[in-house]
């Protein structure tokens, strides 16, 4: 938990370096029973509520200036459903603007969270 909190207070960072690796880190540790404290609101789409959930932390970031950072984001997403997490349906719509994104990594990263999408809504 510990990790997780230190992940969030960094995710403002200027550096895109850290913001890639805290959002690993929310990929890799983050779960849905226990909500995240995001303690400052300098990141993208940042809200007053301070207790909030990992997918929507991490989906703050796929609108990052950083296309490294977006991909990041992406790729973290796609960790939680690999380790069982089912993904809100509301990423979808996130996930499909991205589809147009200027920068290749950031579309093919973004199909293969459509896919999974399609998989787990296929009504959509």
């Amino acid at each position: 938990q510990r990790l997780i909190d230190v992940a969030c207070k960094h995710l403002s960072s200027t550096y895109f370096g850290v913001r890639n690796k805290c959002l690993q880190l929310l990929g890799c540790l983050g779960t849905v029973d226990k909500p995240l404290s995001k303690e400052t609101d300098a990141g993208p789409g940042a809200q007053t509520s301070p207790v909030r959930d990992v997918q929507s932390v991490i989906s703050d970031y796929f609108q990052d200036q950083v296309p490294r950072v977006r991909t990041a984001a992406i790729k973290a997403m796609l960790q939680l459903h690999e380790r069982g997490m089912k993904i809100q349906q509301t990423i979808y719509n996130q996930a499909c603007k991205l589809l147009s994104d200027d920068y290749e990594q950031v579309r093919s990263t973004t199909v293969q969270m459509v896919w999974v999408l399609s998989q787990l809504y296929p009504e959509r």
